[in-house]
């Protein structure tokens, strides 16, 4: 069985990924604008929207690059269907 650490340094944090597939989902509808997932986001790659949602709410949008899907913005997330982290990334390649 082969490891993929491709994403972990040698200290076994998670770096940086160039893989457009890798990113933050963040539903701006389901979103209530608390900020925790941009707080706990360690790469700063979260931040609020510049316009707000339907229920107007300011909500967190991901700024394009930089994400490790990590997961901590979503466990970090009071609302359920706010954030999904997409890894596309194939198993194995």
């Amino acid at each position: 069985m082969d490891l993929d650490l491709s994403m972990h340094s040698r200290f076994g944090e998670r770096t940086m990924s160039s893989d457009p597939s890798v990113l933050p989902q963040i539903d701006a509808d389901e979103c209530k604008g608390c900020g925790r997932c941009i707080a706990a986001c360690p790469r700063n790659v979260l931040r609020f929207a510049a316009r707000p949602n339907r229920k107007g709410f300011i909500p967190a949008e991901y700024v394009g690059e930089g994400c490790t899907a990590c997961a901590i913005c979503y466990y970090n997330c009071p609302e359920p269907y706010a954030i999904a982290i997409m890894d596309g990334r194939e198993e194995g390649a």
